[in-house]
């Protein structure tokens, strides 16, 4: 009898496909998995509003979900249950950091999400609880985590080469499954955490099982306790199969 009690799910690249939509087998696989004793949830970069709560609905979720890499925690039903935000200095130093090297960002509040053409005049009137940088030059995106590196006090990662991702220190993926366990209560050893980027590390550092997708980096696959297919080839029902101890796959 398998262990597992909660599988927690990244989105894109993982549960999604490049088309933005949850695969039938996918959808069939967990649901399965639900019907053994075993729930699933959603550990994710976005906001809460928009996708991350169309599926939740439509899988009818019950688990509290993951958002912001783990600067919101909320209900299924959209009830905010954590959040943290940065200190107003970090937030200036981030945005005079994205002005001296002149690259486009976006800055996350709980439930929105602006670009720099209105954050200054918000900056001081809102709260933040996530800052991403993007940028086509390697170079200037390299220099971004080494500046953050110096300054420290934040937590950063990627989900892609072109992109930086910050929250406020100790903020990450793990911390809000951390949160979700208490909820549950279940321990983090009861958690199988899939994923396919940089900022599912955490999640899979928490978690008793780690499972990466066959499209994530190398550096991903690394902190993996073994690999599933790919987000376009049904990886995730491979995993929630190989989880629940089937012997044989039908698509």
């Amino acid at each position: 009898m398998h262990s597992c009690k909660l599988i927690a799910l990244d989105m894109d690249g993982t549960l999604l496909g490049s088309d933005y939509v949850i695969s039938e087998s996918n959808q069939r696989w967990l649901l399965a998995a639900r019907e053994e004793g075993v729930e699933f949830t959603i550990a994710t970069g976005r906001l809460f509003k928009g996708l991350v709560q169309q599926y939740a609905r439509h899988l009818n979720i019950g688990a509290p979900i993951v958002t912001m890499n783990g600067s919101a925690v909320w209900s299924a039903d959209g009830e905010l249950i954590e959040s943290h935000s940065f200190a107003a200095d970090d937030v200036q130093y981030l945005y005079d950091l994205a002005c001296e090297t002149e690259i486009s960002f976006w800055a996350h509040m709980i439930d929105e999400v602006v670009d720099r053409a209105v954050f200054q005049q918000m900056m001081e009137r809102r709260v933040w609880a996530k800052f991403v940088f993007l940028g086509q030059d390697l170079q200037v995106i390299d220099h971004i985590w080494e500046r953050l590196a110096q300054r420290g006090g934040f937590e950063v990662t990627s989900t892609s080469r072109h992109n930086i991702e910050v929250n406020p220190l100790g903020v990450s993926k793990a911390s809000g499954l951390a949160v979700v366990c208490a909820r549950l209560g279940i321990s983090p050893d009861q958690v199988a955490a899939i994923g396919d980027s940089l900022n599912d590390v955490p999640m899979f550092r928490f978690a008793g099982r780690a499972i990466a997708m066959d499209n994530a980096s190398d550096e991903v696959r690394r902190e993996a306790d073994w690999i599933t297919d790919s987000n376009d080839r049904d990886g995730v029902a491979a995993a929630v199969k190989r989880l629940l101890g089937r012997s044989e796959y039908s698509s």
